[in-house]
């Protein structure tokens, strides 16, 4: 009896232990969070969007779903699987990492939806679930352009010929991109386009309509037609096989019929595609050729005087590269006529040169005693005298004049500050220590690299220094010390019959050279970029405007506020010549031949002179600073992303920005970065 009892104790507990041990579905944490659950129901398309992203510490299986139940007047649509609602638009799978589960889809619901609510099941065959957090938005039936979940509209390539239509999902809370990276696909057609303008800008008529989606009930029967075959897709963006006919190259736009998919059916919308703005530069360039200058050499002394610093003299006459054969005597600078007999003698050199055909410098050197002011103050009023008679002429003519005197000098003179480099400058002390690093106008000697011998760097000394500077420093170190000059070179740009100078500043001058101009049309549109050259070119405004000229960058906003029809363009300089010096540094007993350049209106002696290159070009580029679009310029705009920047008109948006547009071409892929 014990033992059958026992056989039946037994089997019930094999029987107990083996219901116990039927395989479940474990129950396993792996910290699923929603990070996205968006939804969205359409009236017009009774349609429901499903956008959702699960994010896991853990990764998720492919056994996990995603469910569904919301309530509408019909009755309680219960949690149901996802992939189990009949599709209305196609929904690719989408790939958002190794531990995220997202995707998209789209649910036929012709009743307003209430009470929706979306899940995680962990597993297909389990019980545990995740409850998102939902964020619901219902858009009720209205104008297309706001009220669906789609626009259609069209773009161009660059050259304006091969149209592009593109279809753009617009959620309330989802952006276009996001919807298709988490697989949304929609399949729209566009047919029977048409090419024209109406009288009224297309701008004019959109107002909010950015897109212009539904703009016209049909396309314009004032439109002319194209015979272009249907374009069917279901990618983002679809070329039309055929180009635009050169005959509608005047034409504003293109509206097509195009028809989309929802749970409704097919419903035809229009749509638009509108021209890029053409635009072109406005002056490509300006082509100033600039050559080497002669220099006429002359060394002003009162040669009945003792000479104080027979050195400082040598070292003048050296670093001018001038001799005794150069040296005119000026003892009798107190008497009569001695201004006209200096400007008459400058002017009769000028002449016998100008039969070799080159543009002239003055080379001067002027020894004096530093208390003697009026002999510079005459030599000044001779200058003035003969560059205002050349300054405008065409080459060949005199260019400038460089000065090198005993003592420091200011000219007062504004023809004279315009067209001669004095020096020494006015700045600095006789001591090495107190030689200013302030700006220095007057004459800034720079170095063209940074050059550092040793202890001693070359601006102890500087290379053309005052009287006093220069001894102080032979009585410190040697005369051998002070460097010597190798050779100087002067620059200037040719001058045409035409060309006229307009002065800039105080020292500045503008030179239009041959006629070069802009010429515009009320209704053109300028985009300026600080590009290419653009910092050495000007344009003449009105005269009731300015007097002066102004930088490019200007000329946009004035066009836009007071049209003209021509704009002369030219160059501005610092100086109407460049001068490059190769000079012998010595210090700390080494010798190192260094290169120099003697600019106007460099802010400091430590800059370098970058501007110097620009003496040795044949031509200034201005491709790229100065563009002018003379059609569709109140069109939309593209962007050097290659983004569509449908509210930007280049008219409005683009007068102080660079315009570099990256266009949609052919076998680009058909994905727009259109975020």
């Amino acid at each position: 009896m014990r033992a059958a009892t026992a056989l039946v104790f037994t089997l019930l507990t094999w029987a107990l232990l083996g219901a116990a041990c039927e395989p479940k579905v474990p129950i396993v944490d792996i910290g699923a969070t929603f990070t996205l659950a968006e939804l969205s129901w359409f009236e017009a398309e009774e349609t429901l969007f499903v956008f959702y992203r699960v994010d896991a510490q853990q990764g998720i299986s492919d056994a996990s779903q995603i469910e569904l139940s919301y309530v509408t007047d019909d009755g309680v649509q219960a949690f149901e699987p996802l992939q189990n609602f009949a599709s209305v638009h196609e929904h690719v799978p989408a790939s958002c990492g190794r531990h995220t589960f997202c995707g998209s889809a789209s649910v036929a619901v012709s009743l307003p939806p209430r009470n929706v609510r979306l899940r995680l099941r962990y597993h297909r065959d389990g019980e545990m679930t995740l409850d998102a957090d939902v964020s619901f938005q219902q858009v009720f039936s209205g104008a297309p352009h706001t009220n669906r979940s789609a626009v259609v509209y069209g773009v161009f390539d660059e050259e304006n010929t091969a149209l592009q239509w593109r279809l753009r999902h617009q959620f309330p809370t989802i952006r276009n991109e996001e919807a298709t990276a988490l697989g949304l696909r929609r399949r729209f057609t566009v047919e029977a386009p048409r090419h024209g303008s109406l009288l009224s800008p297309l701008s004019d008529l959109r107002g909010e309509n950015i897109y212009g989606y539904g703009l016209f009930a049909s396309c314009p029967a004032a439109l002319t037609p194209l015979a272009f075959d249907t374009t069917d897709t279901s990618e983002r963006a679809v070329f039309h096989a055929e180009d635009i006919p050169d005959s509608a190259a005047a034409s504003a736009f293109v509206c097509g019929d195009s028809t989309v998919f929802d749970a409704t059916g097919a419903v035809s919308i229009t749509a638009v595609a509108q021209k890029n703005p053409q635009v072109a530069p406005a002056i490509p360039e300006l082509r100033t050729p600039i050559r080497t200058a002669e220099r006429l050499f002359f060394f002003f002394e009162l040669c009945g005087a003792e000479i104080s610093d027979i050195e400082h003299r040598d070292m003048q006459q050296q670093r001018l590269l001038l001799d005794d054969s150069d040296v005119v005597c000026v003892d009798d600078f107190r008497t009569d006529g001695f201004v006209s007999r200096i400007a008459t003698l400058l002017q009769e050199t000028i002449d016998i040169a100008r039969v070799d055909g080159d543009d002239m410098v003055l080379v001067i050197g002027l020894n004096r005693v530093a208390a003697e002011r009026g002999l510079p103050t005459l030599i000044e009023s001779a200058l003035a005298e003969v560059i205002t008679q050349e300054a405008n002429q065409s080459s060949p003519h005199l260019a400038g004049a460089f000065v090198f005197d005993s003592a420091a000098f200011a000219p007062s003179d504004p023809v004279v500050n315009r067209h001669v480099v004095w020096c020494p400058s006015s700045f600095g002390g006789f001591d090495l220590e107190e030689i200013s690093d302030v700006p220095i106008r007057g004459c800034a000697v720079q170095p063209d690299s940074t050059v550092v011998l040793g202890p001693l760097a070359i601006s102890s000394l500087p290379i053309l220094p005052t009287q006093a500077q220069f001894r102080t420093f032979v009585d410190r170190f040697s005369v051998a010390q002070a460097g010597r000059m190798r050779s100087m070179n002067f620059r200037a740009p040719l001058r045409t019959p035409q060309s006229f100078n307009v002065p800039v500043g105080t020292f500045g001058l503008a030179t239009f050279f041959n006629n070069e101009a802009v010429t515009a049309n009320a209704a053109d549109a300028y985009s300026f970029c600080d590009a290419g050259d653009s910092a050495v070119a000007v344009f003449m405004p009105p005269a009731e405007l300015s007097e002066e000229p102004l930088p490019l960058a200007f000329l946009p906003e004035l066009h836009a506020a007071l049209p003209q029809a021509v704009y002369p363009v030219g160059l501005v300089w610092d100086s109407p010549y460049l001068l490059k010096l190769r000079y012998d540094v010595v210090a700390a007993g080494a010798v190192t031949v260094a290169d120099f350049t003697v600019p106007f209106g460099l802010a400091t002696p430590a800059e370098s002179f970058e501007g110097s290159a620009l003496w040795f070009q044949e031509s200034f580029d201005l491709s790229e600073a100065l563009l002018r679009c003379d059609r569709f310029c109140s069109h939309p705009v593209f962007d050097s992303s290659g983004v569509y920047n449908v509210r930007g008109q280049f008219n409005l948006d683009l007068r102080n920005q660079c315009y570099r547009p990256v266009y949609p071409e052919r076998g680009d892929g058909g994905m727009p970065d259109d975020p």
